[in-house]
């Protein structure tokens, strides 16, 4: 049985030229080929937080996704607070979209990222 990584294959594209082919929080690069091997695209919002995930449109758009190694993923759900703190999670209360929190990324500095696969500097 195959599992569902969660973003269709046009969306990953978006997020993994969005991200440079590299780590959104330590810059590290990537191989395309190793994903699900040394490196994932992070949901911020989980897919089931707050029971809205799953059945939320934008949940496996590029807005909610982030290219990250296997280090840097495992410090965004073990530090909860300040991966909020710096939107690698977007919480689940309050603001309701991924697109509208933005994220300290490491190539980038603090942006907003788009729903579209771009991205625009956080005021």
């Amino acid at each position: 049985m195959t599992r569902k990584l969660g973003f269709p294959a046009h969306v990953a594209d978006l997020i993994f030229h969005r991200d440079g082919g590299c780590c959104a929080r330590c810059a590290l690069g990537l191989s395309r080929a190793r994903r699900g091997v040394d490196w994932a695209i992070h949901h911020r919002r989980p897919r089931g937080a707050g029971g809205v995930g799953k059945r939320s449109p934008w949940v496996n758009l590029p807005a909610n996704g982030v290219c990250l190694c296997n280090a840097c993923h495992a410090w965004a759900e073990a530090n909860r607070g300040e991966a909020l703190a710096t939107g690698w999670l977007v919480s689940a209360l309050g603001i309701p979209r991924p697109a509208e929190v933005p994220i300290l990324h490491a190539r980038l500095g603090y942006v907003r990222l788009q729903d579209d696969g771009g991205w625009e500097l956080a005021a």
